[in-house]
């Protein structure tokens, strides 16, 4: 399923707004609103961090050889955009796999609060 410029874009955007909506909700949720938005930011990225290298990793060990050879390739040469294609491609699934991380990370916070 070849996908044009204007559907990844749409794809890698759709992504970026789940991973912008989680971290509004997770500081509600841990009712972190009054902590120094300093200290805000670095607690959002590292979580949002841990999110994507748990998807990747999630990913990778479901490519061949191959595979991951050609999205390293795409990530070492900062092609996000074909580097989203290709998992988009490949993972048709992903927002789904995205959501589950998101959820999951999310209750752990949580419950750990």
């Amino acid at each position: 399923m070849i996908q044009n410029q204007g559907e990844m874009k749409l794809q890698h955007n759709h992504i970026k707004n789940k991973i912008m909506d989680f971290k509004k909700t997770l500081l509600e949720e841990l009712d972190l609103q009054d902590i120094p938005n300093e200290k805000k930011k670095e607690l959002l990225e590292k979580t949002a961090d841990v999110v994507f290298g748990n998807v990747l990793l999630q990913l990778l060990n479901e490519l061949n050889d191959e595979e991951a050879k050609e999205l390293n390739r795409l990530l070492e040469a900062e092609k996000q955009d074909e580097a989203g294609h290709f998992l988009y491609n490949k993972f048709p699934n992903l927002d789904q796999m995205f959501d589950a991380e998101i959820k999951r990370i999310k209750e752990k916070l949580i419950n750990e609060k």
